[in-house]
């Protein structure tokens, strides 16, 4: 069973974002200031996004609609 923060790590090095700094840039590029601790915890697991940063997270991901679903319940997962 795959953690947001595997998920969210995975993606992002397949998408040649190399740094948490680099997907904060994207995020903010889509009018979606995040600060550096709020990454960071997506990537250890501390914390997963709400609802409407998810949507614009796996849009910056490129995530395709078969795999939103998995991603949304590892997300659904860490609130647990």
């Amino acid at each position: 069973m795959d953690t947001f923060a595997s998920l969210l790590s995975t993606r992002r090095a397949a998408l040649g974002i190399e740094t948490q700094a680099a997907l904060r840039q994207l995020l903010a590029a889509r009018h979606r200031a995040v600060s550096t601790n709020t990454v960071s915890a997506w990537h250890t697991g501390r914390s997963v996004p709400r609802a409407a940063m998810l949507s614009v997270l796996l849009d910056v991901l490129q995530v395709d609609a078969t795999d939103r679903l998995r991603w949304q319940a590892a997300a659904f997962r860490g609130v647990l």
